[in-house]
Order: structure tokens, then C-alpha cells, then sequence
């Protein structure tokens, strides 16, 4: 709407009017309430206006026709000021029966009507006003978005396009097209107009929105080539250098994502959103000491920077300084009340320094919150196993069942401890009860597994097969069958076979390699079962992992066969090794937390 000074012409008319026109509409024609006038200072009426209220040697003459005109649109700026849309639209349909031919007064009316929700209407006008004037691409674009929100794309698109419905050659109409393409989610259709915008010249702004089109498509090597011409020739564009960073980065190129970022530092140190973006790649790359010092920036620009205080938390966590990320998660609460990530990070925390009771306090609160935060119930339970407290934490485990109904890992966790308790009877039913919530392979593994140990491997066996058959690259499931018929002397071809596939699917992988080693060996391959089993020792001589110390009985035992006696005592050695450190070191429950 405009200002109001067309109203001072009516309350104040010309001194050198001859006789003052009367200040209120025929009697005949209704007139909607209007609310309080609002002060405003005083601007030009608008020049379409002008025939509204034409001058005469500068005198003023008024028809009753066209004072009733500007009377309601005064009434509709006062009614549109106060939020009345529907009255505005209305005191302005009356304007436009006094004066039916004003293209001002039907785009106030078809603003307002817009404002009121019924772009129908909205719609209509802007068309008549279209046919009007056809060159107007404001009023073309306006009509756009209208026509969009009525899911009436074709006429959307019919107003940029050429009669015979081929594109336009002129950029403006080029651009409205490609921002319904981006609207539409049609991503190739923009950048394909974008390209035909830049072979025509175009623009960096167009470059830059065909970069960002490649980037939203996956494409990271095209897009960051758009980022780089663009800030090849306007280097200042600080958020270029933050997508390009991010592009690379995706492309899985993280040197040069971070000397994206450090380039976009040089022309802006302090930019926020690059600062943060360089914290968080040092994060993900694993260079914690960087990330901190990255997230101390952003605390020196705003010290109340939540995001910087969680982060720098979670790097010193990672950066086992578990004193300092409390401080920081501590102070985070004092800043944001109630949030799940910081309660949960600060009771990790809290557990990597052995303070188990305002960690349980903290997990609680956590859970209270989210009762779906499964990682939550994760911690909490594995607290509880810290402390010996093995109900306390089945108890745990079942709730975090309840409220997560098709969580694998609780159900594994709530089934391992079952079984190290010499419940297998209620391990399984755990397992199975899980396979019938919709849970996956995993669980279905952890039976097979838990069938063995039970002596009863041709159930297991059929679980292992099922799994192969789903997935026939189950790495896991493939050696574990493969591996239980070699070490019982049963289907030694079709044993080794199995462990050849789990190989391809995971080279190098230890376990299978002694696993195809000892089927070697059980086929009475004794030289060729050596290679595997060196290869498999190579990387677990330091283990403390007992189950590992397997690995260096087999080499041993193809060592002896082989007539290699020292080489033999050495492995033993070895094995005799791992299982004394494997005593000595904590229990998984002991271990330190995942974040």
C-alpha cells in the first residue's frame, strides 16, 4: 500500500480552491469500517493516482466518481496497516468500481487479496493487469508464484515461455525459469538453463547458482569447478569458499577442502561459518588438537556460541582431556537448558573419569528427555556392568527395549549379558524375540553363534545359511560357517570356498585369513596353509585380545608340521603371551565410551 498523504488532500484542501469538496462519499455507497488513522509522514500520492485527482492550473476538481476512488483506498491503507486484509481487499473492490480502469488500483487489490490467502483472485487480477502491460517481468514473476502455489505450473511456465513452448532467448525470462525448475526440485532442467545463461554471458551470480545445482545433484567435482571460476574473479565471496570446502570435501579430496577453507580465512579471518566448517573437518579427519582450536576461535568471537561449546567438548573428549570437556559441557547446560546432546556428552564425560553417580544422574535426565535416545540406554546399562550391577542394567536394557522396539544393539547387549550370566536359554529367547520385532542379520548372527556354544551347530548352521542366502556377501557369516565345517573335517572344498568369498568381500582381514589357513591345513595343504597364517599373525602380536591368541595356536601347529620347531615355540610363546595380557586388560565394559 502507499502512504497516506492523499488523505491530507481531502482534511486539508488548497487554500486557493474555489469551493471545498465534501469530505465524506455519496450516501448511496457503503463504507467499511476503518480503523484509527495512523500517523504517517506525508508522501506523494502515486503517479497513476494522478488521474484519480487531476489538477487544473493547479486547482483540484473532483467528481463525486473519483473522490469515491481515493476515498477507499485511504480506507484500504488503513485497513492493510492494521493486518484487515479482507477489509482492504474489499474497500478496495469499491475503489475499482469508481474507477474501473486503474491498473494501480487493481495490483493494491490483488496484493491484498494475496495477503488474504485467496490467490485465485489474486491470480485474476494480476492477469488482467498483465494484458495491460506485457512487459511488465515483475508482474509476469508475481503471477509465477501464484500460479505455482495453485498447482498450476503450466501457466507458470507459459508466461517465460515462447509461444510454441520452447524457451525464451531473453536472460531475465531464462532466470524465472530456472528459479520454478529449482522450486520443482527440477535439478537438471536448471542446470541445463543455467548452462545456456552462461554460454550466453551470464553472470557469477548465475555460475555460483549452477555450482550450487551441481552440489545439491552430487556432482562435487563439476560443482567445486563452478565455486573455483567464480572465486577466481570475486575472491571476497566468503560462503563460495565454504561450498567448495564442503564439495571437496565430499569428493573425499580433505587436503584440499581444508586449503579451500584456510584461502577463504585469508580474505575474511573471522567469518564464523568458515571457522566452524575448519573445526569440524579437523573433527571428522580425526586432528582433535585442531578442531579445539578451532572451536576457541569461535568462543573468542561469541563466548555464548552453543554449538562451538559442545563441539570443543566433544573434541576434548575424543582428545582424552576429560576434565576440560566437562567444564565445557557444564557451562553449555548453564547456557541451554535441557538439551539431550549436551546432557548425554557430559555424562560421557563424566564416565571417562569415573564419575559414575552424576553420570547415571546426568543419563537419566537425558532419558527423561528422550525416552528414544538409545545411545542413552546404551551408556547407562554399560555403567551399571562398570559397577557390577548386572539387574540394574538388564533392567536398563529392557526399558530401552520398550522404547525402542527395534533396536538391535539393545537387544544384543541385553542378550550378551543373559549369556555371561549362563542364561543361554533366556539369551536366545532375547535374540529371537528381536528377529520377530523386524530386527536384521545382526541378531540373526548372534543366534547362530549362541547355537554353537550350545552344541547345537546344525541350527546354527541353518541360521548361517539363511544369512548367506539374504546376503550372499555376509562376510561374518561366510567365514563363521566356513571356519565351523573346516575345524569339524566336514565339506573341507566347500569350507574353503566359503572363506575365498568372505576374503574378496573383506581382503586382508586377520580372522579370515586364519580361518582359510586352517582349512588348508585341514585339507592336508600344510605348505600352503603357512602363507595365510603369517599374514593373519603380522598385526596381532601385541593383542590382548584372547580369542586372537588363536590365530598363533594354528600357526604354530602348521609351524610343527612343517618341521620348523623353533618358529613353532615362538608362536606358542606368542599366543601364551596374549591370553596373560588379555587377564591383566579391562573388560569391554571398561572400555571407553563411542561418542
Amino acid at each position: 500500500m502507499r502512504a497516506l498523504a492523499v488523505l491530507s488532500l481531502f482534511i486539508c484542501p488548497p487554500l486557493a480552491a474555489a469551493t471545498p469538496a465534501a469530505l465524506s462519499p455519496s450516501a448511496q455507497t457503503p463504507v467499511p469500517t476503518a480503523p484509527a488513522p495512523v500517523s504517517s509522514a506525508a508522501a506523494p500520492a502515486p503517479t497513476s493516482m494522478l488521474r484519480v485527482l487531476p489538477h487544473d492550473d493547479g486547482l483540484m476538481q473532483r467528481t463525486e466518481a473519483q473522490f469515491q476512488a481515493s476515498y477507499y483506498y485511504v480506507v484500504a491503507q488503513l485497513a492493510s496497516l492494521s493486518g484487515q486484509h479482507p477489509s482492504a481487499a474489499l474497500a478496495l473492490a469499491r475503489a475499482l468500481e469508481a474507477d474501473p480502469s486503474s491498473r494501480f488500483l487493481r495490483t493494491e487489490r490483488a496484493d491484498e487479496l494475496e495477503a488474504s490467502g485467496d490467490d485465485a483472485a489474486a491470480a485474476d487480477l494480476d492477469q488482467a493487469a498483465l494484458q495491460a502491460d506485457p512487459q511488465d517481468m515483475d508482474l509476469r514473476r508475481r503471477l509465477s508464484r501464484l500460479y505455482l502455489r495453485l498447482d498450476r505450473a503450466g501457466e507458470a511456465r507459459a508466461l517465460f515461455l515462447k509461444h510454441d513452448g520452447s524457451d525464451p532467448e531473453d536472460a531475465a525470462s531464462l532466470r524465472s525459469l530456472v528459479s520454478m525448475d529449482l522450486l520443482q526440485d527440477d535439478l537438471l532442467g536448471a542446470e541445463a538453463r543455467l548452462k545456456v545463461l552462461l554460454s550466453k554471458g551470464g553472470d557469477l551470480d548465475d555460475r555460483e547458482l549452477l555450482g550450487l545445482t551441481q552440489q545439491r545433484r552430487g556432482l562435487w567435482a563439476d560443482a567445486a569447478g563452478q565455486f573455483r571460476q567464480v572465486l577466481a574473479q570475486d575472491p571476497s565471496r566468503t560462503e563460495d569458499w565454504g561450498r567448495l570446502g564442503a564439495c571437496d570435501e565430499a569428493a573425499g579430496d580433505t587436503p584440499t577442502a581444508e586449503a579451500d577453507l584456510q584461502a577463504g580465512l585469508k580474505q575474511e579471518p573471522d567469518n564464523a561459518a568458515l571457522v566452524e566448517s575448519e573445526a569440524k573437518l579437523r573433527y571428522r579427519g580425526g586432528d582433535f588438537s585442531g578442531a579445539e582450536d578451532g572451536f576457541d576461535h569461535l568462543l573468542r568471537l561469541d563466548p555464548k556460541d552453543k554449538g562451538a561449546l559442545l563441539f570443543r567438548g566433544l573434541a576434548r573428549l575424543k582428545g582424552k582431556r576429560y576434565a576440560q570437556a566437562e567444564q565445557d559441557l557444564t557451562a553449555l547446560g548453564k547456557l541451554q537448558q535441557d538439551n539431550p546432546d549436551q546432557g548425554y556428552a557430559l555424562a560421557l564425560a563424566q564416565i571417562l573419569q569415573k564419575e559414575y553417580g552424576p553420570a547415571e544422574d546426568g543419563l537419566k535426565k537425558v532419558l527423561a528427555l528422550n525416552p528414544q535416545a538409545e545411545p542413552a540406554w546404551i551408556q547407562l546399562a554399560l555403567l551399571y556392568q562398570r559397577q557390577k550391577r548386572r539387574p540394574d542394567a538388564e533392567a536398563a536394557l529392557q526399558r530401552g527395549l520398550k522404547a525402542n522396539p527395534k533396536s538391535e544393539d539393545l537387544a544384543l547387549l541385553l542378550a550378551s549379558s543373559k549369556e555371561e550370566a549362563g542364561h543361554l536359554d533366556q539369551a536366545e529367547a532375547v535374540l529371537r524375540d528381536g528377529l520377530a520385532r523386524g530386527g536384521g542379520s545382526g541378531l540373526r548372527f548372534q543366534l547362530a553363534v549362541l547355537l554353537d556354544k550350545q552344541g547345537l551347530f546344525p541350527k546354527a548352521e541353518v541360521e548361517l545359511q539363511a544369512l548367506i542366502t539374504d546376503n550372499p556377501k555376509d562376510a561374518e557369516a561366510l567365514n563363521y560357517l566356513g571356519y565351523s565345517w573346516a575345524d569339524r573335517g566336514e565339506k573341507l572344498p566347500e569350507a574353503e570356498a566359503l572363506i575365498r568369498r568372505a576374503l574378496s568381500a573383506d581382503p586382508g582381514n586377520s580372522y579370515y585369513l586364519d580361518s582359510l589357513g586352517w582349512t588348508l591345513y585341514k585339507e592336508k595343504r600344510v605348505a600352503d596353509a603357512l602363507g595365510p597364517l603369517q599374514q593373519a599373525s603380522k598385526t596381532l602380536a601385541d593383542s590382548s585380545d584372547a580369542d586372537e591368541a588363536v590365530v598363533f595356536d594354528h600357526l604354530a601347529e602348521v609351524q610343527a608340521a612343517l618341521g620348523h620347531g623353533s618358529e613353532a615355540q615362538q608362536a606358542r610363546d606368542r599366543a601364551l603371551a596374549i591370553r596373560g595380557r588379555a587377564k591383566l586388560n579391562p573388560t569391554d565394559a571398561d572400555k571407553e565410551p563411542g561418542l
